[in-house]
């Protein structure tokens, strides 16, 4: 009783996935107490049964990545569908809700690199889950929510690129450093940038440097950083962070934070990566 060991069985195929199915269909009779085991309470195998829907949302979703859609015959895809939709249809999902938001949570903590998978799984929980509740899971995956999508009043209430840059054009000081706090909080909190972040940053770094420890939430050492190295950071800031790779502010303000550029090879190093030239079809793919 694995979990996260049912995606590879179904994955690898028949008969191996087809033992699989019949013995996530026995559990789901435990589950619903129409079958009786002495060492499996229906408790149990519910919890069971939530874990295997949390790790194989592309099955219950019906929406395979890529790496599943090439792996997998369609017969195989539609015998994985059908699993999961049966499953689903005979359970009370509220425990997958919450098992989703403890994942959300659990990723987040470890302060991954890469978000890929953080961001999947609050972007799903959006989609698919009224979150408007106010149980502590409902208050809890909020803040996720909120940190990718409306980390500020601005951008909860100018949505996409072009009217929330619209908003900062016409925003008072005031107003971008009410900005700029809610989105250093968010992402302090979180461990997530939202793409309003970057464009936020870019623009204060031009307009408003004075907010900038603030949008990125510094603490003392890194507010003394900023000071101190403040040239070489906007350059930085206005080289490389973008909608698409906002995600590289968290890693500027720990950088920041620990005195890292500082050290004069890190400065070097860094400098070197400006300077580094592109292979032009790399240059495309990236």
């Amino acid at each position: 009783m694995v979990p996260f060991l049912v995606k590879g069985t179904l994955k690898h195929g028949h008969p191996s996935s087809s033992f699989e199915t019949l013995s996530e269909l026995r559990m789901l009779r435990y589950a619903k107490g129409e079958d009786v085991h002495e060492l499996l309470s229906a408790e149990d195998a519910q919890s069971f049964l939530e874990e295997v829907i949390v790790h194989n949302l592309e099955f219950a979703l019906r929406e395979p990545n890529e790496e599943t859609r090439v792996q997998m015959s369609d017969r195989e895809l539609k015998k994985a569908f059908n699993l999961f939709g049966f499953i689903m249809s005979e359970m009370d999902l509220n425990g997958v809700y919450g098992k989703l938001v403890d994942e959300v949570q659990m990723v987040c903590e470890q302060r991954p690199i890469r978000t890929q998978k953080a961001r999947e799984l609050i972007s799903l929980v959006n989609r698919r889950f009224d979150t408007s509740g106010t149980t502590k899971k409902d208050k809890a995956i909020r803040i996720y929510i909120n940190a990718l999508f409306a980390p500020s009043e601005g951008a909860k209430l100018q949505e996409g690129k072009e009217a929330y840059l619209e908003f900062l054009d016409q925003a008072t000081e005031t107003e971008l450093a009410s900005e700029s706090l809610s989105m250093g909080e968010y992402m302090n909190a979180t461990g997530l940038v939202s793409g309003y972040h970057a464009l936020l940053l870019r623009f204060i770094v031009e307009k408003n440097p004075n907010l900038v420890p603030i949008c990125l939430d510094l603490n003392d050492r890194g507010i003394a950083e900023w000071e101190k190295f403040h040239d070489m950071v906007s350059n930085l800031i206005l080289e490389t962070v973008s909608w698409d790779n906002c995600q590289c502010i968290y890693g500027l303000a720990r950088m920041l934070g620990k005195n890292l550029f500082s050290r004069r090879a890190v400065r070097i190093g860094l400098e070197n990566l400006r300077r580094i030239k592109i292979n032009p079809q790399v240059e495309k793919r990236l």
